[in-house]
């Protein structure tokens, strides 16, 4: 079975955005651990309104 490589692509995102980000990960307790995390989870979140 071939390895799944996956790809990523660098974006910037603004302060502000980053802070908030960065607060979420602090309240998380846990929940999140990276940046990416929150960004995952958030697209997860637009996407299944998206489909309703």
């Amino acid at each position: 079975m071939p390895k799944i490589q996956n790809k990523y692509d660098t974006i910037k995102i603004p302060e502000g955005l980053t802070t908030k980000i960065d607060e979420l990960i602090r309240l998380s307790e846990g929940d999140f651990t990276s940046r990416t995390d929150v960004i995952k989870y958030a697209v997860r979140l637009l996407y299944k309104d998206s489909i309703k």
